[in-house]
């Protein structure tokens, strides 16, 4: 007739053992006991450990995760659930839940539940990633000319992220450094709402960085998100590379990003448009023409 407890942690999100980082993570562990006095009140308190270090899993605040349940115990057999809610966005790995049943009142537990390599106790973190592929948006190659209104579409693939939550990309295309230097922002002419350019007190126009971004729901922890940039072609020229940066964010906090300046997928290179000419006879293909009343020449123009 000892009291007896055991616990399964699961991801509060989707009920599995695999939690994606973030800063609305919730673990909910689920308490089953056996042999308490029916009735009475009991304490449960849950500590998160990080499996890694076998320390606490602590808040921004630096304070150990922890949850508290108080119930009155059933007769013979039942079950409570705790809830962790926590910060993961800069966790990874394994994190165990630490169970102790007090009797209300009393500091000396009737029964704990502390194994770090009890699987039911266990759930593992995943971080966030993304990965982007940024293609000229007029027919999804990397090269770009610079019309009137350039339009780009970067391909944001993404994994490890919770279904059915919110979750912003906002990107920023750089122009990337000649010989290593670092990227800078790509800027453009500021205007208000009505199209109208912006000036600085000294009559100069205000420049602003090249922005966009996309708000999503996924569907799966895995999938794909397309971020739309369009600027005016007078912003680039020739042989200038342009790259992507993008963040993650969910809950107000980057949980992933992706700013490799020397990652292919993300850059775009500025072309000119060029013609090359081969002109001839239009009688016989020729480089000779007969002069005569009438006479055709057939100019082929090759572009690209």
């Amino acid at each position: 007739t000892t009291p007896w407890i055991g616990t399964s942690a699961r991801d509060g999100a989707d009920g599995d053992r695999i939690l994606a980082a973030g800063p609305d993570a919730a673990i909910v562990d689920r308490v089953e006991y056996a042999n308490l006095d029916a009735g009475e009140l009991y304490r449960l308190a849950a500590v998160l450990m990080d499996k890694g270090t076998g320390e606490p899993v602590r808040d921004g605040d630096g304070r150990p995760v922890t949850a508290e349940k108080v119930f009155a115990a059933a007769e013979l057999r039942g079950f409570e659930e705790v809830t962790l809610s926590f910060d993961a966005t800069a966790l990874s790995g394994d994190v165990v839940v630490f169970e102790a049943l007090y009797k209300e009142g009393s500091d000396d537990p009737v029964a704990t539940h502390e194994d770090m390599d009890d699987y039911y106790q266990t759930v593992r973190i995943y971080p966030p990633r993304i990965g982007t592929s940024l293609a000229d948006g007029a027919d999804g190659d990397k090269q770009v000319v610079a019309e009137e209104t350039v339009r780009l579409v970067d391909t944001v693939s993404y994994s490890n992220l919770v279904p059915g939550r919110e979750h912003t990309v906002t990107g920023a295309l750089m122009v990337a450094g000649a010989d290593g230097a670092d990227p800078v922002p790509l800027a453009v002419p500021a205007t208000d709402g009505d199209g109208n350019a912006l000036l600085s007190e000294d009559g100069e126009p205000v420049l602003a960085p090249v922005t966009a971004e996309a708000t999503f729901m996924p569907e799966s922890a895995a999938g794909t998100v397309e971020v739309v940039f369009e600027f005016p072609g007078s912003a680039i020229a020739e042989d200038m590379a342009l790259v992507a940066y993008e963040k993650l964010w969910r809950a107000g906090a980057e949980i992933a990003s992706h700013e490799d300046p020397a990652d292919p997928n993300q850059t775009v290179v500025v072309v000119a448009p060029r013609i090359g000419t081969t002109a001839t006879d239009g009688a016989d293909g020729d480089k000779g023409i007969e002069a005569a009343a009438s006479a055709v020449i057939d100019d082929a123009v090759a572009y690209e």
